[in-house]
């Protein structure tokens, strides 16, 4: 009988992911790590979200790219990060390729670029922060400036509920506001008619 030398190397449970996200998704620390096979793209008008101490393992040749309207919420904390690496990365999850940590990650690896919409930035984690920056400088809300000229009034209607003589009344009432001096005229009267305004 001639025996071989050998290992057996049991390979770790992970959740493998690939294709369109096209609902709103949770990843959970449960279910943690996600290994991403290949291309994962998360849709419009849906939103992963990824909660804390969850592990995410890019394999070769594998990414992951949001859309324009999509979101993608790492909820990390600085007890349990959300962690991105390598499915090379048998410190982070174990081994999930299940060489024996036979490979090992290349540094940069997982960060070598970010899809941010229809736009691809190549490069390390630094330059793809920049990119994210910018990413979300350009899709912030838009405040409309208030400009109110002497002269311009508001007007509004409603019903109120009042008390007179110890009975609670519903009563109308008209408002005016006057934005530029900040100056308001308020009147209540009995009820809605044409005669009363």
């Amino acid at each position: 009988m001639i025996l071989l030398p050998w290992r057996l190397w049991a390979r770790p449970a992970g959740l493998e992911v690939s294709g369109n996200i096209t609902q709103d998704t949770i990843w959970n620390k449960s279910q943690s790590p996600y290994l991403v096979t290949a291309s994962l793209q998360v849709m419009d008008n849906v939103t992963l979200t990824i909660q804390a101490g969850v592990i995410v393992k890019f394999a070769d040749n594998s990414g992951l790219s949001v859309a324009n309207n999509a979101q993608l919420l790492a909820l990390g904390t600085a007890n349990e990060p959300v962690v991105f690496t390598s499915i090379k990365d048998d410190s982070q999850g174990g081994d999930n390729n299940g060489d024996g940590g036979v490979t090992v990650p290349t540094p940069g690896r997982v960060m070598s670029g970010a899809k941010l919409g229809s736009n691809w930035y190549a490069g390390c984690a630094s330059i793809v922060r920049a990119a994210v920056a910018a990413w979300r400088q350009g899709r912030s809300e838009v405040f409309v400036p208030l400009a109110h000229p002497p002269g311009e009034a508001q007007v509004d209607f409603g019903q109120a509920e009042v008390v007179i003589a110890g009975d609670p009344v519903t009563a109308s009432y008209f408002v005016m506001t006057l934005p530029h001096s900040d100056a308001f005229f308020v009147r209540a009267y009995p009820k809605e008619c044409t005669e009363t305004f």
